[in-house]
């Protein structure tokens, strides 16, 4: 088989019964230079799944599919140097991560960068960029950050107080 996304889609069905198969499956794929096969790879490397667990070895391929361009990667990359699964814990990396995978238009990392600008975790304090990224988590269906976005707007942290704004969030 030589279609890396098909050997992603095999290996992903494979997980739960075979890891040791589809660690093999996501190796192939990486190995022609595809960022989903890497992020499998690196994905049982951190568990220990279907391989040896190995965090160092999980965080370079995390690395080279991010660099790639790839979102889930990113955030990964970002939550492991917000101290994750015992990494070292770096807030200005864990914010730079998380930013790139916000703004490659991952979901997930919405509330995160919302909350390192909200709490200036190894970034300046930004309420107003905060409540931008909770109300695109909101956006996304993000229920705690409709009630943070609503919240920041009913105290007018970041904005101008908004009642109406902050209702209609705390509805949704």
């Amino acid at each position: 088989m030589s279609d890396p996304d098909e050997i992603c889609r095999r290996a992903v069905e494979a997980v739960e019964d075979d890891p040791a198969s589809a660690y093999e499956m996501f190796q192939e794929a990486a190995s022609m230079g595809h960022p989903n096969g890497m992020f499998g790879m690196a994905e049982l490397k951190m568990s220990g799944r279907g391989t040896v667990r190995d965090p160092e070895g999980a965080e370079r391929l995390y690395e080279v599919a991010a660099d790639a361009g790839h979102p889930p990667s990113m955030y990964r990359l970002g939550m492991m140097w917000a101290g994750a699964g015992g990494h070292q814990e770096d807030p200005s990396r864990a914010a730079g991560w998380f930013s790139r995978a916000a703004e490659a238009g991952f979901p997930p990392a919405y509330p995160e960068i919302a909350g390192i600008l909200l709490y200036g975790y190894g970034v300046p304090e930004d309420p107003e960029g905060a409540l931008t990224w909770y109300g695109r988590a909101a956006e996304a269906g993000d229920p705690l950050s409709m009630f943070k976005a609503g919240y920041m707007m009913s105290e007018g942290v970041g904005c101008e107080r908004d009642e109406a704004s902050a209702v209609r969030l705390f509805r949704m």
